[in-house]
């Protein structure tokens, strides 16, 4: 529940913020409204107002609610202010936006926001060529602190959300990032007590960390690049991934929209076109690696005071189990790679790294075929290594 909660309240905080955007007193208020309405209906989401009124400078969205995916239930988010919108052909350009802070309590649990801004956002006309332009384009967004508490005990906080996208240019490589700072997580206030239970065994009461990400899109040739995904959590480890495919063309980011126009995937006739939009995607490669900063240890102590065994017993469990969990896949040279490196790790667990670098890019659609009937195929399609402590 406390999870639905901080998705709603989050998701509003972004609707909120996308949608207070710049006006002057030259456009139509409608029309602005039509094309928020427009654009975030192809991605799923359902915005409405009550009325959109001109007043000065700015559009006012009275009575402004939306709603996302399959939930129904629609979150209002009250007058929503847009200011200096400037009208760009049958689109609107958008300076910078300030969505205020606001606090918000309801059956127990307390979520305060603490305001966000967001600039140079592109709302594009209804016939944008350039589907880049139709996801609400911006070029940065700053979420400052977000907490949530349940029973008046803190359970989540967040110091704050940063997001910085390249200059729209139509056609052109875009670039971006993205950073999730100072996060928190209480878990003694899990409402579950046996997985309450588990995370003190280990030692863990809260978790804090941050999330970072950086990448690339060229539009081009539909080239995605994640050079950094990173889940960095203190006294537990770094998860970094990282992945490189073609094919994310824009004709094939309008397949995505007009799908997502129709009901999404939750439809099963959409399920299907979603399968066959996805085949057109290309594999290039993908790295996985994680750096350990003490949860392998505190696992292995936690196993062994539970079965009344050593922690080296378990270790030597571990080393045995993990060759015979590939061989299955008939593949004796991987199933070594496999012993070796899970040797090595638990000897002395520094950093785990698992590869996919085909020599040449793989089609999703051929990996789908493969692993139906072969999984070891894919294996030799991926080129895929591991390693330990490298």
């Amino acid at each position: 529940m406390v999870y639905k909660t901080i998705r709603r309240c989050v998701g509003a905080s972004v609707i909120a913020i996308s949608l207070a955007c710049p006006a002057i007193a030259a456009v139509d208020a409608q029309k602005v409204l039509d094309a928020l309405k427009l654009q975030f209906s192809k991605q799923g989401l359902t915005v409405n107002a009550a009325s959109a009124e001109l007043q000065g400078s700015n559009v006012v969205l009275k009575g402004t609610s939306f709603s996302a995916g399959p939930d129904p239930k629609a979150i209002p988010l009250g007058d929503v202010v847009l200011e200096n919108v400037t009208e760009d052909g049958a689109g609107f350009k958008v300076g910078q936006v300030q969505a205020p802070a606001y606090q918000q309590d309801k059956d127990g649990i307390s979520f305060n926001f603490g305001g966000a801004s967001i600039k140079d956002v592109i709302i594009a006309p209804p016939d944008a060529t350039d589907p880049r332009a139709a996801v609400l384009y911006y070029s940065s967004v700053t979420i400052n602190p977000v907490s949530v508490s349940v029973g008046g005990k803190e359970t989540f906080r967040m110091d704050g959300i940063s997001m910085n996208v390249s200059p729209y240019a139509p056609g052109q490589k875009i670039t971006f990032d993205m950073l999730f700072s100072g996060l928190y997580g209480n878990l003694s206030a899990i409402p579950d007590p046996s997985v309450a239970g588990v995370a003190a065994a280990l030692g863990y009461s809260e978790l804090n960390g941050t999330i970072s990400a950086k990448g690339s899109w060229d539009p081009a040739d539909g080239r995605v690049v994640i050079s950094e995904e990173t889940f960095d959590i203190k006294d537990v480890g770094k998860l970094n991934f990282t992945f490189d495919i073609s094919g994310y063309t824009s004709d094939f980011l309008k397949e995505l929209q007009a799908i997502n126009q129709s009901g999404g995937s939750g439809d099963p006739a959409n399920a299907q076109k979603m399968m066959g939009v996805m085949q057109k995607l290309s594999f290039n490669s993908m790295t996985l690696r994680f750096d350990d900063a003490s949860l392998t240890g505190r696992l292995l102590d936690f196993a062994a005071k539970q079965s009344g065994q050593t922690k080296e017993a378990i270790a030597m469990q571990v080393k045995a189990a993990a060759p015979m969990a590939v061989m299955q896949l008939q593949d004796a040279t991987f199933a070594g790679a496999v012993s070796n490196a899970v040797n090595a790790y638990m000897d002395n667990p520094k950093s785990l790294t698992i590869k996919a670098t085909p020599a040449q890019p793989v089609e999703i659609g051929t990996l789908i075929a493969s692993g139906a009937g072969n999984p070891a195929a894919v294996i030799k399609q991926l080129n895929v290594t591991i390693e330990a402590n490298n």
